[in-house]
């Protein structure tokens, strides 16, 4: 059910997305993205959660991004409606997402 849920945002995003960029006048986008939406999606259910996995990845790396690596901790904390806790987290888990990026892990494949 979370997947279907993700799948529907995504796809409304995407569709949001290709709509505002075809040139379209901005009174018909709308209507063209509930037309679009309602053929892929119609005659199922689909629950939409209030807050899905990518909407915190994003949060997460804008806090990581606001962080100046000092002094702005509560700054970012009442900014982003986060605790300090959890800001020290985001902070954690988006460092070391980053490391690895950059240090990929090699392979045993010598």
């Amino acid at each position: 059910m979370k997947e279907k849920a993700e799948d529907f945002l995504l796809d409304l995003r995407e569709v949001i997305e290709e709509t505002l960029q075809s040139g379209i006048e901005t009174s018909k986008v709308a209507a063209l993205v509930i037309n679009k939406i309602s053929e892929k999606w119609g005659g199922g259910y689909a629950y939409v959660t209030k807050c899905a996995e990518w909407q915190i990845k994003e949060r997460d790396y804008a806090v990581f991004l606001r962080f100046n690596g000092r002094s702005n901790r509560r700054q970012v904390c009442q900014e982003f409606d986060i605790s300090e806790s959890l800001f020290y987290s985001i902070i954690k888990r988006v460092h070391d997402e980053r490391q690895t990026d950059l240090f990929p892990k090699e392979s045993n494949h010598e």
